[in-house]
């Protein structure tokens, strides 16, 4: 199960669970700057994270509505998740070397590039270990 954690004082401080419902809360190792709703998200790091500096500077999603589009941008390499994808989007992506995860309760299917394998097309060069 999927659980999230968030603080109960800002949980009671901002009317329970009717704010919490419609505004994105936690405490993990970013804190969300910006939301523009069916286009982006952007996180920031979190000065007050109690488990370390974090990996990443930020985080950026944008929301990609059609699936020709979204289906291009994976294959030139300019997304990392495509979620939800159609059942005929998947299996044409899985033809293409992409793979799928499945599983978590209230998701849909997502499709994930390989970034590890150097021969992948998705594998970002600057990232991948040199050993």
């Amino acid at each position: 199960a999927w659980v999230p954690m968030f603080s109960q004082e800002a949980y009671e401080k901002n009317g329970g669970q009717d704010w919490a419902s419609t505004n994105l809360v936690g405490t993990g190792p970013y804190i969300l700057e910006e939301f523009n709703r069916d286009q982006s998200l952007k996180w920031v790091k979190n000065p007050s994270w109690w488990g370390g500096d974090p990996l990443l500077d930020v985080i950026e999603v944008t929301i990609v509505v059609d699936a020709i589009t979204a289906s291009v941008m994976m294959q030139a390499g300019r997304a990392d998740v495509w979620q939800p994808a159609d059942a005929q989007a998947l299996a044409e992506m899985v033809d293409k070397g992409f793979m799928t995860q499945s599983g978590w309760a209230g998701f849909q299917y997502h499709l994930m590039p390989n970034t590890k394998d150097a021969a992948s097309v998705t594998a970002d060069q600057k990232v991948l270990p040199t050993s």
